[in-house]
């Protein structure tokens, strides 16, 4: 999988990343699928995407989204703070590169 991707030209890799990105946003966050309503529903698989979502770690983020939805959050106050902070940093980082 990794020879796949880095052997992609970068815009395919940025098409790739949008569209599964798009997808994950509007299967877990819009509908609020199942993990299998995900793959199935919206991104249109059948049952062989199922190992290959454990393998890369997306049940994980599924449930990540969940939780954090639910407001079931395991970060601190302080965590959060922190993550925010690091998140203003890098946009303003990112807005004054050329």
């Amino acid at each position: 999988m990794e020879e796949w991707w880095r052997n992609l030209p970068t815009d395919q890799q940025q098409w790739a990343f949008y569209n599964v990105c798009r997808r994950i946003y509007e299967g877990d966050v819009m509908q609020r699928r199942s993990y299998r309503g995900v793959l199935y529903d919206t991104f249109g698989w059948g049952p062989e995407a199922y190992a290959l979502g454990m393998e890369a770690r997306y049940m994980d983020l599924h449930n990540l989204l969940w939780d954090a939805i639910e407001g079931d959050t395991k970060y601190s106050e302080r965590d959060l703070k922190r993550i925010n902070q690091e998140l203003e940093d890098a946009a303003k980082y990112d807005c004054c590169q050329d």
